[in-house]
């Protein structure tokens, strides 16, 4: 059994999933022979689809993580991701809020058409950050200052806080919701969201 004393990042996971196959699973929890497993087929079944469907999971965020950065099509005032199929503001209104007016900013948006923006979690807005860059570290196709946007992430610990994004040099930190920072908002459907996000789970801000 392998233990960590923290919680385990994508490269342990994928590691654990592609070692312990199915099959090796399988076999190491039939302790007492071919007699146990006969008698319980259908849940060393279960088991193994379950671990299936896992160890499929995990592939298909690996493959995807290459991806998670662009490329991007240019529609005029917003921007596709086709790799995480997120569609972005393509610049802000160069104003800074507070967390809840920022929230509120986004979800009153329209846009392209489109009045179903919001604001973005961490894990999505830290998905445009292009590390190749700086002073702004995202690419050229957004308009982007180099200061701190906000995200629709609360810290958890204190919910007081929320986490923002410095796009000068693409860190991460918390703050106090009445700080005043930028925002830029974000949109998908449904379909795309459960198409695409494991690529957006895989780049770990």
């Amino acid at each position: 059994m392998v233990r960590y004393d923290h919680n385990p990042n994508f490269k342990e996971m994928m590691a654990l999933a592609i070692i312990n196959s199915p099959w090796e699973i399988m076999v190491l929890e039939d302790k007492d022979g071919k007699s146990e497993f006969r008698r319980n087929t259908m849940n060393h079944l279960n088991r193994v689809l379950v671990v299936n469907a896992a160890w499929l999971l995990l592939l298909l965020m690996s493959m995807a993580s290459a991806y998670a950065l662009g490329p991007y099509t240019d529609n005029g005032d917003t921007v596709m991701d086709t790799a995480t199929g997120l569609e972005w503001q393509k610049a802000g209104d160069s104003t800074t809020r507070n967390w809840e007016n920022a929230l509120a900013y986004c979800e009153g948006l329209t846009l392209g058409r489109h009045d179903d923006w919001r604001l973005p979690d961490l894990r999505e807005l830290d998905s445009i950050v292009d590390l190749n860059r700086y002073t702004p570290a995202i690419d050229l196709f957004f308009s982007c200052q180099s200061s701190f946007y906000w995200s629709a992430t609360t810290n958890a610990n204190l919910t007081s806080n929320a986490w923002r994004l410095n796009f000068n040099n693409g860190n991460v930190s918390v703050c106090n919701k009445s700080n005043s920072y930028y925002a830029r908002c974000v949109r998908a459907s449904f379909f795309n969201w459960i198409l695409f996000y494991p690529a957006i789970l895989s780049k770990k801000p």
